[in-house]
């Protein structure tokens, strides 16, 4: 007597180091199986044959299999080709992975291979809705690199700490994406103004998108453009922004100032603060501000100040007028000031 009726099979976190072929034999309803964090070093061809209905596999932190897979996959080929819809491979030192295996994956709608030392974005299923790439070892993310994922809604690119470019189309043929992340992506200096695209791309109707704690010092003012009309979220907190009058073109924006008593200066730290930032401490950024500033100042902030944004809103018409917070910097022009803003809800 068996359990025939067994669906989620848990084995993470032992010292299994092979399992026989036959092992899932019986378990025709099985759909969920973890095997993350053992001492597999290889899997037979046919270990999966006797469940159909697997669709969520977790192999992930098996350094040794991951070596093997890159060999032969062949026990990958047979879950794919069936109801496989979930697939971690995370930290199992792939580099490449075999020509091909993902070409029958019609079902595959999820994948993490995150952590694994790949120096670039291989091609995975098309069907995919969400993948997570990161902790990668890739150092430029190039056009073309998603144009094969017209699906996928969500992409994870975070701490891909070689990261330095992120080039012109980047996420070109991205037409479904709604949530990209990017965050601790520490060496991200460089990031293309038409990175989502130019005036005859598709759009990309990005809902969310997080660039936080990377290494940005300037945003081009075309950057964000083609997202305008969707994006709900964005964060650009913990970047060593150059607040110059290179981002002044945000404070030039023709929008409404309805609902900025919205945004709020909520801390200001540092040990030599100017006397127009103490006094703006929680008060409305655009509280005698809008009306007064008409120039640029020339002078800005040295490399090793940083000016940290956290940007939340509930409704993309406000996207502009979050994004205006980024011209407090002009007003904080000695050296070594770190300024904090965050939009909170009035009623804070």
């Amino acid at each position: 007597m068996g359990l025939t009726n067994l669906r989620k099979l848990d084995l993470s976190y032992n010292t299994l180091t092979s399992l026989p072929e036959q092992i899932f034999s019986g378990l025709s309803v099985l759909s969920e199986l973890n095997l993350e964090m053992n001492r597999l070093q290889d899997m037979q061809p046919l270990v999966f044959a006797s469940t159909p209905h697997l669709c969520s596999l977790h192999l992930g932190y098996n350094t040794d299999l991951g070596k093997s897979i890159m060999k032969s996959a062949d026990f990958l080929t047979v879950a794919l080709q069936r109801n496989l819809s979930y697939l971690a491979l995370n930290n199992m030192s792939i580099t490449k992975f075999p020509n091909h295996l993902f070409s029958t994956a019609s079902q595959l709608k999820d994948l993490s291979v995150a952590d694994n030392p790949m120096k670039s974005v291989e091609m995975f299923s098309s069907s995919l809705d969400t993948l997570n790439l990161s902790g990668i070892e890739v150092e430029v993310i190039q056009s073309g690199d998603f144009i094969s994922y017209p699906k996928l809604k969500k992409l994870n690119l975070d701490r891909l700490i070689h990261l330095k470019s992120v080039q012109k189309n980047a996420f070109e043929g991205l037409k479904s994406l709604e949530v990209l992340t990017m965050e601790n992506c520490i060496q991200l200096f460089e990031f293309d103004e038409q990175a989502f695209g130019g005036p005859q791309s598709v759009d990309v109707p990005l809902k969310s998108l997080s660039l936080s704690r990377c290494g940005l010092h300037t945003l081009s003012s075309k950057t964000l453009v083609p997202l305008e009309p969707t994006l709900e979220y964005l964060a650009l907190d913990g970047n060593p922004w150059r607040c110059d009058c290179k981002l002044v073109w945000i404070r030039r924006i023709n929008f409404s100032l309805a609902h900025t008593d919205y945004l709020r200066q909520v801390q200001t730290i540092s040990n030599r603060v100017t006397k127009s930032c103490t006094q703006l401490r929680n008060t409305g950024l655009f509280e005698n501000i809008v009306g007064s500033l008409t120039t640029c100042h020339t002078q800005y902030a040295s490399d090793s100040s940083i000016c940290v944004f956290l940007f939340k809103k509930q409704h993309s018409k406000f996207l502009l007028h979050t994004l205006q917070v980024l011209y407090m910097c002009t007003l904080c022009d000695s050296t070594n000031i770190n300024t904090i803003i965050e939009f909170v809800p009035n009623s804070l």
